[in-house]
């Protein structure tokens, strides 16, 4: 009986080791994300990538802006606005659950399809969202 319950046990411990750890799992769904990319989420808003850094434990998410959107005034005046409504749209996200479960912090990077410069970043960290 004792050798059953060690075989049982030796195979349990066998398949759990062969398990992807959470950063690689994230790695790996940010690379079949942005295999897809881009992808036009609405007028002049289209994903680029999605990037996981396994060091720093941090879901990037870069968008590029377009058209009448693509203005740099217009998104430092909003900025605020913007930071509030990406802080609530993590928190209240249930698809983003194994990385807030995991404390990862998420970011929101906003490209200008003009010049292609930074035009704003969001970092929604487990402070902000838990």
């Amino acid at each position: 009986m004792k050798k059953i319950v060690l075989f049982a046990a030796g195979i349990v411990l066998f398949f759990v080791s062969c398990q992807e750890s959470k950063e690689k799992t994230f790695e790996r769904l940010a690379k079949e994300y942005t295999a897809k990319c881009p992808i036009k989420l609405s007028t002049g808003v289209s994903v680029d990538s999605m990037i996981y850094d396994i060091k720093t434990n941090t879901n990037r998410n870069c968008y590029t802006l377009s058209g009448n959107i693509d203005n740099a005034d217009s998104i430092q005046k909003d900025k605020k606005q913007m930071e509030a409504s990406m802080i609530a749209a993590v928190r209240n996200s249930v698809d983003l659950k194994e990385y807030k479960d995991f404390n990862t912090t998420i970011e929101y990077i906003y490209f200008s399809n003009k010049n292609k410069a930074e035009l704003l970043r969001i970092s929604v960290g487990p402070k902000l969202y838990k």
